[in-house]
């Protein structure tokens, strides 16, 4: 039986709860851009300086924590797979990561050379 640590399992499900909204609240004002923007961000309003400061806090604190979270775990997964078996886990993810960007890079390449003709 394998022992979880709850705390840890909550955390980072707020986190990617969180991360969801920071996205959410960029394409209804907040700073930064997205594929599709729902408000004029030309004019200065609450909301959009509302989203702005939840954009710039959540910036400063949850990317760099999911790093601190994946980095708690590698010396005991280090421990438990060794290293040939650790380096080559995460390897099928990540050539379907790269496989996936790709191909957005080209259907959004072909999509753009549409518009333009």
């Amino acid at each position: 039986m394998r022992h979880r640590l709850d705390y840890l399992d909550h955390l980072r499900t707020a986190l990617t709860v969180l991360v969801l909204v920071f996205h959410t609240s960029i394409a209804y004002g907040g700073a930064g851009s997205w594929i599709l923007e729902d408000v004029d961000k030309s004019e200065l309003n609450a909301t959009i300086i509302l989203f702005t400061i939840f954009t710039a806090v959540c910036q400063a604190f949850f990317m760099g924590l999911f790093f601190f979270l994946t980095a708690y775990f590698i010396p005991a997964s280090y421990d438990r797979k060794g290293a040939a078996k650790l380096s080559m886990s995460g390897a099928s993810s990540e050539r379907s990561s790269v496989r996936l960007g790709f191909w957005r890079l080209r259907s959004t390449s072909r999509c753009s050379m549409r518009f333009i003709d």
